[in-house]
């Protein structure tokens, strides 16, 4: 993988760390004794303030760009110029983030096209970034992802090999308390590697 992509991963992992932290500290104690958590009660109403691109990137609150004002959309791209990107808005409402390492593409979730073909969508997280790459073994597609859990993660996989990714001679699975790695092929050639752990999730695909 190109260094745009591990420097891009790297600023997702220490953020997350960053903010399981905090979600530790802001836990209080009301005048009963009963322990709360403000971070509990910040699910689907996150405030859409225009931060540090890779606060928003962490958070997952790059989503679908339509929901943004044209503002809004003006501040988030200058956001992410100070940062030596580009961010160019897309007619489907996602963006392509890139420097001159390679592309990012924020805010479309799962997408489908010949990399995703015949692979169980996943839709019990959030998708914050995809990119097309190419290494060694060929042409792949990598999604990062966040708000997932390793119960979920490991039923995913069980879905993985029913839908035919259960090759026995190129199948590798690693489940070690909190992390699972997995990778394998089907009968058509098609591979999929995934890796999870509570500081991030991948799912790379190859054609």
């Amino acid at each position: 993988m190109k260094k745009v992509s591990l420097v891009l991963l790297a600023v997702v992992l220490l953020l997350l760390c960053a903010c399981q932290d905090n979600t530790a500290q802001e836990k209080t104690t009301d005048p009963q004794g009963t322990s709360t958590s403000s971070a509990t009660k910040e699910t689907t109403t996150l405030p859409k303030e225009i931060e540090h691109i890779a606060h928003k990137l962490e958070k997952g609150m790059l989503d679908n760009l339509d929901e943004y004002s044209e503002d809004e959309k003006e501040q988030i791209k200058q956001a992410v110029e100070s940062d030596g990107y580009t961010l160019e808005f897309n007619p489907d409402g996602s963006g392509t983030l890139s420097n001159e390492e390679g592309e990012w593409t924020v805010g479309a979730g799962w997408v489908k096209n010949e990399y995703t073909h015949g692979v169980p969508e996943i839709d019990f997280a959030n998708i914050t970034m995809s990119m097309q790459e190419q290494d060694s073994k060929g042409d792949y597609l990598i999604f990062l992802i966040r708000q997932a859990n390793f119960l979920e993660v490991e039923n995913y996989v069980e879905t993985l090999e029913q839908c035919g990714f259960n090759d026995v001679d190129s199948k590798t699975v690693i489940q070690d308390g909190d992390t699972i790695v997995f990778e394998a092929a089907n009968s058509q050639g098609k591979r999929v590697e995934l890796g999870y752990s509570p500081l991030g999730f991948t799912l790379k695909l190859y054609k």
